[in-house]
């Protein structure tokens, strides 16, 4: 999930990505870069499933590199709903909220069961005091453990 748009990025990270991946002999899984502002589609699921049916070949694909969905207008509207947003700790929670959501309705389109982030220990610890912070201590576990079982059909995993 690309969001060097919604940050305001001065360049994406995308090419240098794409330039790594390339260096890897026999590259075993396909890679699909999406824009992190697709979330703010009233169709995402379906635009998503559309485009993987399309390039279900290809090996790396960036999606901004093949559609003509207006995708400025996309950052506009994730930049206003963040811009809305007062504090930082929020921002984050949103931020990390919408991109879950995005990894578990993509992995429902690919059939996927299993999903592995890979947050550093000051993420985790980010994490947990940002939810002791709102009054989410009830999730904490979830938050700590291995595996996070709160999306169905889904096991999400933190390698």
């Amino acid at each position: 999930v690309d969001d060097s748009s919604l940050f305001e990025m001065a360049e994406s990270p995308v090419p240098e990505l794409l330039r790594i991946i390339q260096t890897v002999p026999d590259m075993p899984r396909q890679i699909f870069i999406l824009p992190f502002e697709l979330i703010f589609l009233p169709n995402f699921e379906e635009v998503c499933s559309n485009f993987y049916q399309q390039h279900e070949e290809d090996s790396v694909l960036d999606f901004k590199e093949v559609t003509d969905i207006d995708l400025n207008y996309l950052t506009t509207t994730a930049r206003r709903v963040f811009g809305k947003v007062k504090t930082l700790s929020s921002k984050e929670d949103l931020h990390r909220s919408l991109h879950r959501q995005i990894l578990y309705k993509i992995s429902k389109i690919l059939n996927s069961t299993k999903i592995m982030l890979s947050d550093t220990s000051a993420d985790l610890a980010s994490r947990l005091l940002s939810s002791v912070a709102v009054g989410r201590g009830k999730y904490i576990p979830n938050e700590a453990n291995y595996l996070d079982t709160r999306l169905p059909d889904v096991l999400l995993s933190t390698v």
